[in-house]
């Protein structure tokens, strides 16, 4: 099929995902006429890029690569945990409560701060081992990336590194591969689908056309998105 590079739950939970999605995906790409959308990014539905255009593409946009966000050392994210404004409360309640002690021994003060330290203590620590599971997400995307993808450049098929593939490339996707990018459905064979489950949830596989069936981007059938697998068709 062709393409060019353009941009297990329950129904609540997958329906709660896909809003959060929608909220950080900003695409129009499905809804302009293709002849535009090709004249805009200067591309053809039958030859590709020109390699001149595909270079000056590639140094306007840079590579195609998610961005890591600047990393901040283990240690400072689990202090920031630990020293958030509510645990800042219940440290200065744990330690009033151990002075109580200390000026009036009354074995409640005591237990009480205990707990209040042992609160705060195990919900940062759950906070800090949560946020480190999201952290890990970018790495995860990054394996979801093919390491070489087919395109049509003037013409002709050809293999490329995933990270060169830039806006407004022709790109061949066959049964098994994974999507290097978010893609609008130029042509595609009649059972050709997608597996969004790593996206939205879905556990059965989408059906891909060229036509645009849904003005929501996560919807419409014209798109295929970064990380998926084409478990059928081409």
């Amino acid at each position: 099929g062709n393409t060019f590079f353009c941009g297990g739950m329950s129904k609540e939970e997958k329906e709660k995902r896909a809003a959060e999605l929608r909220k950080n995906v900003a695409m129009t790409e499905h809804l302009a006429d293709l002849d535009d959308l090709l004249k805009k990014l200067q591309t053809s539905a039958d030859l590709g890029l020109s390699t001149s255009t595909a270079v000056k593409h590639f140094e306007q946009f840079g590579k195609n690569e998610l961005t890591p966000p600047p990393k901040t050392p283990w240690y400072i994210k689990f202090i920031n945990e630990m020293t958030g404004f509510f645990s800042l409360l219940l440290w200065g309640a744990g330690i009033a409560c151990f002075v109580s002690y200390a000026l009036i021994p009354d074995a409640e003060n005591l237990y009480l701060g205990v707990v209040l330290f042992c609160v705060v203590w195990i919900t940062g620590c759950f906070s800090y081992l949560q946020n480190r599971k999201s952290d890990n997400m970018m790495n995860e995307f990054k394996a979801m990336r093919p390491p070489r993808v087919k395109v049509i450049r003037e013409g002709s098929k050809m293999l490329v590194d995933s990270s060169v593939v830039t806006i407004g490339d022709l790109v061949l996707l066959e049964q098994g591969d994974l999507v290097p990018a978010d893609l609008r459905v130029v042509d595609c064979s009649p059972n050709m689908c997608v597996d969004n489950s790593s996206l939205t949830g879905e556990s059965e596989p989408q059906k891909r056309k060229s036509e645009c069936t849904h003005d929501e981007v996560l919807e419409t059938a014209n798109l295929c998105f970064f990380g998926t697998q084409v478990p059928e068709g081409s």
